[in-house]
């Protein structure tokens, strides 16, 4: 229960209090670092479990599943706080921020924006990547990245609309020009779809 207490402690972000726990002693250290137990129920406290459940079934819940699911999600929520948008783990960075807005019943998206500042991260990476490596006759080539951006930046961006939040604020103080650059970005691929495929590839599965 302390443990649980301990990790909950910061309602927005990773557990960030939990590694002190865990470093108190050695007794500790070995009854909780791999605790599928506690880090399932820290899980349940701080991220949306609703969507999995209904996509997967009850296997979604078990204790060893959701405990990965933790790593996996602070993991990236530090990546995209840490505000590279040329970083090796990129992709599988913004994979994981799109499932869990499509999977978010409000938990997961309060990480994503006030912790992780997404729609900041998102916003500087289409204005920086989205046309990079132009193909020879000039038009920007697709990406998995550069896809997953865009479909971050809209599905934020249609939320923060209705959200009172740093970011709104943020998307409000945008110039008419800074807008204008956006609409020339994205132009491309509105007007010559017919140069892109309709979607992203396969999403990955989700670990259950």
């Amino acid at each position: 229960r302390i443990a649980l207490e301990t990790a909950c402690l910061d309602v927005v972000g990773p557990p960030a209090h939990l590694p002190a726990l865990l470093c108190a002693s050695r007794p500790i250290y070995n009854a909780l670092a791999r605790s599928h137990d506690l880090f399932a129920r820290i899980f349940r406290a701080k991220f949306d479990v609703s969507a999995p459940r209904r996509r997967f079934g009850p296997i979604a819940l078990l204790s060893r599943n959701l405990a990965k699911q933790l790593t996996l999600y602070c993991i990236a929520l530090k990546h995209i706080r840490a505000g590279d948008i040329y970083a090796p783990t990129l992709e599988h960075d913004l994979w994981t921020a799109y499932l869990m807005l499509s999977e978010s019943d409000g938990k997961n998206y309060v990480h994503l924006v006030e912790y992780a500042r997404l729609p900041d991260f998102v916003n500087r990476l289409v204005r920086a990547r989205l046309h990079e490596d132009l193909t020879v006759a000039g038009w920007p080539t697709e990406s998995t990245v550069k896809n997953l951006a865009v479909w971050l930046l809209w599905m934020v961006t249609d939320v923060l609309v209705f959200t009172p939040s740093s970011s709104l604020a943020t998307m409000r103080a945008e110039t008419r020009e800074d807008r204008e650059e956006f609409v020339r970005l994205l132009l491309p691929f509105v007007i010559c779809c017919f140069h892109h495929t309709a979607r992203t590839r396969s999403t990955p599965t989700a670990q259950p």
